[in-house]
């Protein structure tokens, strides 16, 4: 009886482990720059992708609102390096730069969604007030 359980417990653990290998297996991988890329707004590429996919933003402005209404990671070229790493320049040569001055000042981040992942970007450029007048907007509860 004993070893019927443990038999058991094996099996589920196994296919627990399985399932999850085979839900990050699904998991795709976009590309967001002016030419060359997937697409060429990270707007776009957000709508397109599914939740859990990630989103790698090359250098470059991108003068845009974006919201994020789904479990993501996006990447910009400076990912996994410390923002206050003296080799960041905030500068579109190197990084990404999502510019709120471009779209009349509205904040060009908004999170709307939980499990969302942001890492090496420069946001700049909210200045609108009657659009939250900040740089990075997440919603209750994300």
């Amino acid at each position: 009886m004993i070893a019927e359980r443990k038999l058991v417990v094996a099996l589920l653990v196994i296919a627990l482990g399985l399932a999850l290998d085979a839900t990050s297996a699904l998991a795709n991988t976009y590309s967001v720059c002016a030419s060359g890329c997937t697409f060429t707004t990270i707007q776009s590429a957000v709508n397109f992708a599914s939740s859990g996919d990630t989103i790698n933003v090359h250098p470059g402005t991108y003068s845009e609102q974006v919201t994020v209404n789904k479990p993501l990671v996006l990447n910009g070229p400076q990912a996994g390096i410390d923002a206050r790493d003296t080799s960041r320049t905030g500068l579109p040569a190197t990084e990404a730069v999502l510019d709120g001055s471009g779209n009349g000042g509205k904040t060009p981040l908004d999170v709307t969604a939980n499990n969302v992942t942001i890492d090496g970007f420069t946001v700049q450029g909210a200045s609108n007030t009657s659009a939250f007048g900040t740089n990075i907007l997440l919603g209750a509860g994300t």
